[in-house]
């Protein structure tokens, strides 16, 4: 895992980061993380969404 690379969810719209919009505040209130999903786990969902 790359913890060094940024992935900015910003442009996302989630409620974590428009409830603080502009404001000098991280918001780190929900349980979940800013890093990229496994590759493991990309192409197991990738593989499951071809067979729908």
């Amino acid at each position: 895992m790359q913890f060094d690379n940024i992935i900015d969810r910003t442009p996302s719209y989630a409620l974590k980061w428009e409830r603080y919009k502009s404001r000098d505040i991280l918001p780190m209130w929900i349980a979940d993380t800013e890093f990229r999903c496994a590759e493991p786990i990309l192409d197991a969902i990738k593989s499951a969404l071809s067979m729908v």
